[in-house]
This record gives C-alpha cells, structure tokens and sequence, in this order.
C-alpha cells in the first residue's frame, strides 16, 4: 500500500530575522535563504529593532514582511516576528547567518517528528576564522553525528520549532535581555520534548568574536542576561564562576596592601584570579589537546572579564525579580 503524500502545508515555514545595523550581511543572509529555501514553501519576516544604518533599505530589495520594532530586547523582537508569522512552522535566522545546503529540508524531516519540540544546530565558523574563531569552536563544537541528537539547547541564530509549540510556552521570555535561547528550549523540555540537533540543519555564523576584545565586548553584552539558575532549575555554574572570578580580581588590591612585605604571597595572590580561566580552558582543551590550552586561556580570560563587568546588571536584575513577583501576586 502507498504512503498517502504528506500534506502540503507541514512543510509550511515562517522564518524569522531579528535585525539591528546589519547592513553588512543581511544582503548575505537574505541570499542564501532565497537560494536554499522554495519561494512557495514559506514566507520571510525581518524585524528591525531600531537600526540606524541601511539595514532596513536592504532588506527592503528582497521578498520578506518588514516590520520595525526600535525598543526592546531581541527577545521581544523575535516574539514580535512570531504573531506576525502565519506558516505551521517557525524558523529563527538571525541577520548575520547564512544557511547552507539541506537547512530547510533537515528542518522539516526533524520537525516531522511529534516528539521533538525543537530542532536546530550550533553554528558554523566562516571562511577563513581567525585564531579566536578557532580556538573557541574547538573547544565547544562537537561531531555531530547523521540523524537527530538531544542537547540542552539551541542557540536562537538557527532555531526552529512548530508555531503552536512556541506559543504554548509563551515565546521567548522577553525579560531577559540574553539567554533567551536556552531559557525557551528548558520551558520546552519540560513541558516533555525533545530538544534535538541535526547535522543537516546548517548555518555559518559571520559574527563571531574574531578577537580577544571582540569576545570581551560579546561577554560584556550576553553576561547582562546571565542568571544564577536556568529555566529547568538547573544551576547555572558559569555564573557562579563569573563571581568567583570577580571576587577575585577585586581582592588583589585590597589584600596586596596587607602582603606588600610577603612577596611570595603577593605574587599568589596576583595570580588567583587566573585560575577560573585556567580552570575552564584547561577543561574544554580536553584530553589529547592540551595544545590549545595557551590560546584558549586567553579566548577565557576575555570571557570572564566581559562577564565579570556585567554583574552589577546581573545581581539587581536577579535579586529583583523575586520583589518583582511579590508585588505582583500582592497587588489586587
């Protein structure tokens, strides 16, 4: 007996592109999507979230919806695109992405299983990366192996997920000014589907931190969304050692007045602040390649110093939000 042809509109897809002064490589993302992607299979939406270059001028040349939100987290940006999303499946790009060969495709097939509730994959490195680039995804890529893979989370630059899925959870969390990502795919998990990588479904990422000051001012930005735990519950231990690391950093000058005449103590203590980089490179240098430890010491020293400068936002946003909540339940 013939398999009935599955019905045309599953294979339905909203895509998403939150974009803020990306007029250096929407035209590149918008090309790669009209190439990869049939023009009768889905619809393009980009949300420009206050740009103040030709990003919108750009877009504008291509098929897509464009609509203008100038305030607001790129959280709310995406959610904006979402309601205005009309296809059975969603698709979040964002504007400095280009996807490959097979993403729509890979997106369908996995998204054609009811158990998996969102699909995606992490992102590629361009052509070219510079040492950085390098050193950070030898760290933190892994082989990705033929068919569907669960992971804790889907970076939101290549996430996809079925419309009623990501309004039954209530979108992203627009809160949070970073780490909207994987605050979405915990509510998702928990609600019992799956959170799942494809190796088809494949996106080169053009904005990745290409130096050490570049991951510093990237840190500095994703820490103010940094939280103590996720949105499973689970603790979030980079927080944790994002203030170990200030704790002891601040301490050097205070305690070096004391240990001015110990300089055994005082070289110590200068050093005790290395050691949460130390820590984690040593760690994500792995087994076997210890010879990207120097590099991805420094790629670390970067991160837990943009971090590290963010926590101010970090602890009052943190230590708010439960006020926040008393008031809201107190309120008649």
């Amino acid at each position: 007996m013939q398999t009935p042809p599955e019905p045309a509109h599953v294979k339905q897809l909203s895509i998403v592109i939150p974009a803020r002064n990306a007029g250096s490589t929407i035209d590149a993302c918008l090309c790669a999507i009209m190439e990869h992607v049939p023009c009768d299979r889905g619809e393009v939406i980009v949300v420009d979230n206050g740009s103040t270059d030709d990003t919108r001028q750009k877009a504008s040349r291509y098929p897509v919806q464009l609509q203008l939100v100038p305030d607001g987290f790129v959280s709310r940006v995406r959610n904006v695109g979402a309601r205005r999303a009309t296809k059975p499946l969603l698709a979040f790009v964002d504007s400095d992405c280009v996807v490959r060969a097979g993403w729509y495709e890979a997106i369908i097939s996995a998204l054609a299983d009811p158990t998996v509730g969102i699909a995606g994959r992490r992102h590629e490195l361009p052509d070219n990366p510079t040492w950085v680039e390098r050193a950070w995804q030898s760290a933190h890529s892994r082989t990705v192996e033929p068919g569907l893979r669960d992971v804790p989370y889907i970076p939101a630059g290549n996430l996809a997920c079925r419309r009623e899925v990501f309004f039954a959870v209530g979108g992203f969390d627009e809160s949070l000014e970073t780490g909207e990502d994987p605050d979405l795919c915990a509510r998702v998990a928990a609600g019992g589907l799956r959170v799942v990588e494809s190796s088809a479904i494949r996106c080169v990422h053009l904005g990745e931190p290409k130096t050490l000051r570049d991951v510093y001012r990237r840190e500095r930005w994703h820490g103010r969304g940094a939280r103590f735990r996720y949105g499973d519950g689970r603790v979030a231990p980079v927080t944790f050692a994002t203030i170990a690391f200030a704790v002891l950093v601040l301490s050097v000058p205070i305690l070096a007045l004391a240990l001015t005449a110990f300089r055994a103590a005082f070289v110590t203590l200068v050093l005790l602040p290395l050691l949460v980089p130390t820590v984690y490179a040593w760690r994500y240098s792995g087994p076997g390649h210890r010879e990207r430890f120097p590099r991805l010491f420094l790629v670390y020293l970067a991160y837990f110093s943009g971090r590290a400068s963010a926590l101010p936002v970090v602890l009052l946003r943190n230590f708010s939000r439960p006020l926040q909540s008393r008031r809201t339940r107190d309120t008649p």
